[in-house]
């Protein structure tokens, strides 16, 4: 789909909600948004638009070409891990300000030809469909054919799970010692998490929304995509369930490991939910 859909940029924002992240692209005749709904939703998250009678101009998108022996590669975690130490993975859980085990547990690697750490990205199955890549600098891509799926630790699983967004935000939360699955975006893979969640026997959720601000899209709406996202998707999981949202300015979970250490951010968590009510919808 990125080749029909590519992305839109600063000088050619979404029509819908003004971005121009990766989670927005943009067609010939219609342009998918991540973050506004509409009565057509995509196979592989968000949901279409019409341009209307203004349709904004196409500018050039600079595909991101995997390396012949990585793309698609997604048994790579088979191998990659070979002449790499704890010293190694070190690295990006420093980077991270997470732990050593919570990289490993989701299955880190790094890849020479893309120059970049990768985490694998897995359906409800626990099959890898693709593989998200974060570069030194900071930057995030995915390899060429990649789908967007969940970041699933490859441990004992517990009946509590917390769902969150973004493979740095589940390995926050794995370091606090909490049993956690994340997202690829916000509004993304709700179905891959109910055959996931089946399957892994997990009972109860806590919904990890990011504390975005307040956004204003081009047809005058306000909404908050983590926050929205979170309510979405507690309606569409039917489990028991609470949303926690980090308290301003924090943004996520890692920050607040960052702010707070282990112990006090697991403990701040834990309090926060202990105050809410746990309902199905």
């Amino acid at each position: 789909m990125s080749a029909i859909f590519p992305h839109f940029s600063k000088e050619n924002p979404c029509p819908a909600c003004g971005g121009h992240d990766w989670t927005c692209r943009a067609g010939q005749r219609k342009f998918i948004c991540m973050r506004i709904q509409s009565e057509h939703p995509s196979k592989d998250g968000g949901w279409f638009h019409d341009y209307g009678r203004s349709k904004p101009v196409q500018m050039p998108v600079k595909r991101f070409i995997a390396p012949p022996k990585m793309k698609m590669d997604f048994q790579y975690q088979q191998n990659i891990y070979e002449g790499y130490s704890d010293k190694c993975f070190g690295i990006i859980a420093d980077k991270l300000g997470v732990s050593l085990n919570s990289v490993k547990d989701l299955g880190v690697g790094f890849s020479e030809g893309f120059k970049s750490w990768t985490f694998p990205m897995r359906d409800g199955d626990n099959k890898i469909i693709g593989i998200h890549l974060r570069c030194d600098d900071g930057s995030k891509k995915c390899v060429t054919g990649s789908q967007g799926g969940l970041f699933i630790p490859q441990i004992e699983p517990q009946k509590l799970a917390y769902i969150c967004e973004g493979a740095s935000s589940t390995a926050a939360l794995l370091t606090m010692g909490f049993y956690a699955i994340g997202r690829f975006s916000c509004n993304s893979g709700a179905d891959m998490l109910k055959t996931a969640l089946k399957r892994l026997d997990v009972t109860r959720i806590v919904i990890v929304a990011d504390n975005d601000t307040l956004k204003t899209a081009p047809n005058g709406k306000t909404f908050r995509p983590g926050q929205d996202g979170a309510t979405r998707l507690k309606k569409e999981l039917g489990l028991m369930s609470v949303i926690f949202t980090c308290p301003n300015p924090v943004k996520d979970c890692r920050q607040l490991l960052q702010k707070l250490g282990v112990e006090s951010a697991r403990n701040y968590i834990q309090n926060s939910i202990g105050m809410k009510i746990w309902t199905k919808v």
